[in-house]
């Protein structure tokens, strides 16, 4: 496990017996986000200092710097670990390559900062989520958006994830899934659960697609409040 903290440094912790492993330190301001890569054995980390930093995990050893124009406030790995995208403060998106360290694509269209981000399984389409209540679904090579949802209850997502085939999209609210079908756009089933579960509110933690698809559409994983 890992925690950024606002005196700049990183902590990677044992989490069986909670014991600090390493101690990473090169940024210098407040870490903003962390996200493992599919492996575990590296680390990225995003500051408020406009730099990202790639850790070996094992060693604690930093293996390169992105320098970047503006503060950041998350990051996330493709799923093969060969990019990373980047949200900001300024409301854009960017990706960059690890081995390169360098922007290759960059997406604009959010009217406020983004909260979460979501690779599909090929690399192909990346997800986002931000504080002006849209998700908008974007070409991760080519950077255009492809479309745009904008939730009418302005509540805040709690999960997103492309199915393995990435032809269909899930968005999970505190107590809602919804389905959608990439091509078209079109919303293709909706969930509520208080409906299902007789009245009790629940919260959506956790969202992902079962395979194959028409087996299990949405698998999902919820706690009672």
């Amino acid at each position: 496990m890992a925690s950024g903290y606002a005196d700049t440094s990183i902590r990677i912790w044992e989490v069986l017996t909670g014991t600090q492993i390493n101690k990473l330190l090169d940024h210098e301001d407040v870490i903003r986000g962390l996200c493992f890569s599919g492996d575990g054995k590296t680390l990225a980390s995003g500051s408020s200092d406009m730099s990202v930093c790639i850790w070996d995990v094992e060693q604690g050893n930093e293996l390169s710097v992105l320098s970047l124009e503006s503060k950041i406030e998350l990051v996330r790995f493709s799923c093969d670990g060969s990019r990373i995208a980047c949200g900001f403060c300024d409301n854009v998106i960017q990706i960059c390559e690890v081995v390169s360290e360098r922007v290759i694509s960059s997406f604009r269209g959010h009217e406020d900062r983004v909260y979460s981000l979501c690779f599909s399984d090929d690399g192909s389409k990346i997800a986002s989520a931000s504080f002006d209540h849209s998700i908008r679904i974007w070409d991760a090579v080519l950077g255009t958006e492809l479309f745009c949802v904008k939730d009418p209850t302005r509540e805040l997502v709690v999960a997103m994830c492309f199915s393995h085939d990435v032809l269909q999209f899930g968005i999970a609210w505190k107590d809602r899934v919804q389905e959608w079908n990439l091509a078209s756009g079109l919303s293709l089933n909706s969930c509520t659960y208080r409906h299902i579960y007789g009245g009790e509110s629940v919260l959506v933690l956790i969202l992902d697609f079962g395979c194959p698809i028409d087996v299990a559409r949405i698998i999902s994983s919820f706690v009672s409040r």
